[in-house]
């Protein structure tokens, strides 16, 4: 019985330092995880497009005309004011370097085709990017001028 009763104890506090371990293990591993962000993931989130070839756009827009980047899925999406953007995406951070050639979207006729005719022009023409000052993304064509400027899409919360 003594011995059952040491066994039992020897188990469980064996059984306690597992679990520890493996809790420490896990809140340590998550912690690292944000540091681990290289420079190819800096244009992932969404972006909001203000300004094509240097002019604001009019605002006449359906819904507010952006890109959305997720380098880690090498996927593109967004809205072009009124019609959806969706496609893959190849990105280069140490060149500087980004695709947009293999993106679609849809074709309905909007109220303001001006912004559409210019968002999808604009995005033909792109090859690389950069960063602002003010943090917003550049996306420039292969001459290094910046073709469409993009600021970071404020996140909404639900209330």
């Amino acid at each position: 019985m003594y011995s059952d009763y040491i066994i039992y104890k020897h188990i469980t506090v064996n059984m306690k330092r597992f679990f520890l371990t493996t809790i420490a293990t896990a809140m340590l591993t998550a912690c690292g995880t944000g540091s681990k962000i290289t420079s190819s993931n800096s244009i992932t989130g969404e972006w909001d497009i203000v300004k094509i070839d240097g002019k604001a756009l009019n605002g006449n827009s359906e819904n507010t005309p952006f890109l959305g980047f997720d380098t880690k899925e090498n996927r593109i999406y967004g809205n072009a004011g009124c019609n959806l953007i969706t496609g893959s995406l190849t990105t280069d951070a140490k060149a500087g370097t980004i695709d947009l050639s293999k993106t679609g979207m849809t074709r309905m006729m909007c109220p303001d085709m001006d912004t559409e005719s210019r968002v999808t022009e604009a995005m033909g023409r792109i090859s690389k990017y950069s960063f602002g000052k003010d943090g917003a993304l550049m996306l420039n064509s292969a001459d290094g001028k910046t073709v469409m400027e993009l600021k970071a899409r404020a996140i909404k919360t639900q209330k």
